[in-house]
């Protein structure tokens, strides 16, 4: 069982030590308690690398990458009668209008719902933050994984998966807030186990894709820059678990400790 700790030191000379900072894609207070923590490291490392190059993903991400291929739309896939149920539900419980993500990927629409649950406390989400503060470092800046390969995944999602994921959400919302606060406590607790198994039960069949396959892609690039003083800063839920990346890193040959 790995130790409670969001930031992680890993080397395989002590003399050229990284650090992997568990993240929360997320503009709520609550993703930045450990800031100043993660700051401290940040500051022995020549580099920074969140999951995807921000620079990169601002400039090349359109919004049709995020929507259903041939104009497929929410209306398509659910009769009429469903559609304005859960329209109805996703109102009252998020304040978030279907209508205007009708178009979106399932999956998409369920992380609008996360934000409609979230207070938005900062001006940027907390890996923003930390990519805005290496580049005022001048800190070589990248990302772990492509940005294309992230679009990519999402192409790959079976999409009748994420509606009925959609589907059980509005049916219980209670279930689906209660988790998603969940997660908050169990980050400022830097309980990355619990982080993991809230994440894994919440993607079901897709955690394969979503999380595992990237841990292992995630863990295989950061392997190879084992010469370089690197900051990683990479979603939190992908840190714990046998399928993790600290773990992998130590199967990589790599000394972890956890920063307190």
């Amino acid at each position: 069982m790995l130790e409670p700790s969001l930031l992680w030191k890993f080397y395989k000379d002590p003399d050229c030590a990284s650090y992997l900072f568990g993240t929360m894609h997320v503009k709520n207070k609550i993703a930045y308690l450990h800031l100043d923590k993660a700051y401290e490291a940040l500051y022995r490392c020549d580099a920074f690398k969140a999951e995807i190059d921000l620079d990169e993903a601002q400039e090349s991400i359109d919004i049709t990458d995020y929507q259903m291929p041939n104009a497929m739309t929410l209306q398509d896939l659910v009769n009429v009668k469903k559609y304005f149920k859960m329209k109805k539900i996703i109102l009252k419980a998020f304040s978030v209008n279907l209508d205007l993500l009708v178009s979106f990927y399932p999956l998409i629409i369920s992380s609008k719902l996360v934000e409609g649950i979230l207070n938005n406390d900062k001006s940027l989400s907390l890996d923003a933050h930390l990519w805005d503060k290496a580049k005022s470092l001048n800190m070589n800046l990248g990302g772990v994984e492509s940005v294309s390969s992230q679009i990519e995944i999402m192409k790959n999602l079976d999409i009748s998966i994420q509606l009925k994921q959609l589907k059980e959400l509005t049916k219980n919302v209670r279930k689906f807030k209660r988790s998603t606060l969940r997660m908050l406590d169990h980050y400022a607790d830097e309980n990355i186990a619990l982080l993991f198994k809230e994440s894994k039960k919440s993607m079901g069949s897709l955690r394969k894709l979503l999380i595992y396959d990237r841990n292992e892609r995630m863990a295989k690039t950061i392997a190879m820059k084992e010469n370089q003083k690197c900051f990683y800063g990479i979603g939190a839920a992908h840190l714990a678990g046998k399928k993790g990346v600290l773990n992998l890193l130590k199967q990589y040959g790599f000394r972890l400790e956890a920063i307190h």
